[in-house]
């Protein structure tokens, strides 16, 4: 059986991932392997969009820049957070430059980032909230790079 093109996977994925298709909840929710914090660490992505992940203790060290131009001037996002890794998805909360807030206290011009971890792709959802203008993102769907 032949399969879809590599990038037509991940588009897939992340579709279901990001509440368009509830089977990606499904699967997350029966999933029998947790990742452990291992599991997350790495360089997902690309030179210019990536998410770097390390370990910090009993935390992982989350860190994500992105630039992008198109045919006009040039847009940059960024995050930072220091999360616990618990199960399949990681979940936390940015301000307007990127940094991270309180979740519990996390009110208006704050963003909501989501990680989820699905076999060998990392899912990121940031509601395109994240970055200056309005053709940044780190939506999508990222492979584990090899360094």
């Amino acid at each position: 059986m032949k399969r879809a093109p590599r990038s037509l996977q991940h588009h897939v994925l992340y579709r279901k991932y990001n509440g368009q298709d509830s089977e990606i909840s499904a699967l997350l929710g029966k999933c029998g392997a947790k990742p452990v914090a291992k599991d997350w660490v790495g360089y997902w992505g690309e030179k210019d969009r990536f998410v770097s992940i390390k370990a910090d203790g009993d935390r992982l060290a989350i860190d994500a820049r992105l630039v992008f131009q198109g045919g006009g001037p040039v847009f940059s996002g960024a995050f930072k957070a220091k999360v616990a890794a618990s199960g399949p998805m990681l979940e936390f909360a940015v301000d307007d430059k990127g940094r991270p807030v309180d979740p519990a206290k996390a009110g208006e011009g704050v963003c909501r980032v989501k990680l989820a971890l699905v076999g060998p792709l990392l899912l990121v959802h940031d509601a395109g909230c994240v970055g200056a203008g309005s053709a940044v993102t780190f939506e999508g769907a990222y492979t584990k790079a090899r360094r």
